[in-house]
């Protein structure tokens, strides 16, 4: 996959305070629900940083007895760079404890990005891609929390270039036997996609799968490939919808009411340079010689389906420039903030119309002074916090709940608290806000929860947060 987002130093404003639209506009939707409880658990460990490349799965699962089943990819031991144990780290919640922090992979192979499901005659399945063999892994058992994995490399179809990054959900919220997942092909041209997104569902708990096919709209006529972890997917009974694209490219919004069977494509936002390639042409906009900044997506989507089937898109905001092709990518500007929601059956979002976005989130001004503050890098060129290459607000992760209220977790800049290992250097949160009112373009939201724990020796960073799709009652987040 090629480098996307090389950061231009000259479009990077360091040591001094700032606000952004989204700020005022979250600023003036805000509610305050800032008394519910929050309890946290460390379920695990891991010595494998990268969670995603983009775009988090689903890797909470509650049930409707109230157990949780909870995975992430673990390396125990292996921090040098080779990761020779990687694979899933599974934990599971039986209704009061959790169980001990898991040790080792739950596969025979080394792997990576599991997903989980609960069903509710099949037990549980871990979805995830084998690198060595390119091909997805599903691991299951048939008792939930409890066990020996079976695994198996054949029972998921394979393209003959490889498939890897799946996503996986059941068609219930709190397990189904049905179950959907997505993942592209990772080499080589494909149905003339670099990176060609692929479909299969399970009817019988992940024991068997269908075919791979390509979904209506996310062919070659409208992309010129996706990257790995750029798409996200949603299910509710046999309706079934996915979220893929990408900061250079259109995000589409895929859909089917019958299980996957027929697909209808609608835009969600709509690139101003069709299959543009960054490679050999500037992002110049309106054919004036000049390259332009667009207005875009960070590729970092979360989708969610509301209790009628509508589907509601999330991700965060990103600008960005390319005034001199060339193989390495283009450049962004890394303070962009804000976190935008758009809702199916709303225009299109635009390069052009962006002030008219939803803003929904974004970095919280925590001294009532309508700035942000961030620390002066001594080394130029740096950043003033981790290079995640999105949004400062970003990596939402949406569920509804049986009153079809939104909740929406997503992780973000945290104002003017520096890292304990690097004073130089803000650490993200992971934040929780819940939708009073779904008037689609004029959200109403509550004030955010940050739901990291405070320690004043050692500033944690919270990022990676996936939502369970089962509101109970409560919210559960795996970060």
């Amino acid at each position: 996959m090629q480098l996307k987002n090389a950061v231009d130093p000259d479009q990077m404003y360091t040591g001094v305070p700032f606000q952004t639209q989204a700020q005022k506009q979250v600023a003036s939707n805000s509610t305050s629900l800032k008394t519910a409880a929050t309890t946290t658990a460390i379920i695990g460990n891991t010595l494998y940083d990268l969670q995603s490349n983009s775009s988090v799965g689903d890797r909470i699962v509650v049930n409707a007895d109230g157990s949780i089943a909870a995975c992430w990819t673990i390396e125990p031991t292996d921090g040098s760079g080779s990761y020779a144990n990687r694979g899933t780290g599974y934990n599971y919640y039986n209704g009061s404890t959790w169980g001990a922090a898991p040790t080792a992979r739950i596969e025979n192979a080394r792997v990576g990005w599991g997903n989980v499901a609960d069903t509710r005659t099949q037990g549980e399945v871990v979805i995830s891609h084998n690198g060595g063999t390119s091909k997805l892994q599903v691991a299951t058992r048939p008792t939930k929390g409890t066990g020996a994995w079976t695994n198996s490399q054949t029972s998921f179809p394979s393209y003959a270039g490889g498939n890897w990054w799946p996503r996986m959900v059941t068609s219930h919220p709190a397990g189904g036997d049905t179950i959907y997942s997505i993942s592209i092909t990772n080499s080589g041209v494909v149905n003339g996609l670099d990176g060609c997104l692929f479909f299969s569902s399970s009817f019988d708990g992940g024991l068997t799968w269908s075919a791979l096919t390509q979904q209506t709209g996310f062919t070659s006529a409208n992309y010129l490939g996706f990257g790995g972890d750029a798409y996200a997917i949603a299910a509710k009974g046999s309706t079934v919808a996915i979220v893929a694209g990408d900061s250079d490219s259109d995000v589409g919004l895929a859909k089917s009411t019958d299980g996957g069977v027929t697909w209808t494509y609608s835009l969600v936002y709509d690139f101003p340079l069709p299959l543009w390639d960054f490679t050999t042409t500037t992002s110049d906009v309106d054919n004036d010689a000049v390259a332009d900044t667009i207005n875009t997506n960070d590729g970092n989507f979360a989708i969610a389906l509301d209790n009628n089937g509508k589907a509601y898109v999330s991700f965060g905001a990103y600008r960005l420039l390319n005034d001199a092709p060339s193989a390495s990518g283009y450049s962004y500007f890394p303070y962009t903030d804000g976190l935008i929601l758009w809702s199916e059956g709303v225009t299109p979002l635009t390069h052009a119309n962006e002030p008219t976005w939803s803003y929904v989130a974004a970095i919280e001004d925590l001294y009532g002074d309508n700035n942000i503050f961030f620390p002066t890098p001594s080394v130029q060129g740096d950043l003033a916090f981790g290079r995640w290459g999105c949004s400062l607000t970003s990596y939402p992760s949406m569920a509804f709940d049986a009153n079809n209220h939104l909740y929406l977790s997503y992780s973000s800049i945290v104002d003017s608290l520096s890292s304990v290992t690097n004073a130089e250097k803000l650490v993200r949160h992971q934040y929780v806000v819940k939708g009073c009112v779904l008037t689609p373009g004029a959200e109403v939201f509550s004030a955010p929860m940050d739901i990291v724990e405070q320690s004043l020796s050692a500033p944690y960073e919270g990022i990676f947060g996936s939502m369970a799709k089962n509101i109970d009652g409560n919210v559960h987040i795996i970060y």
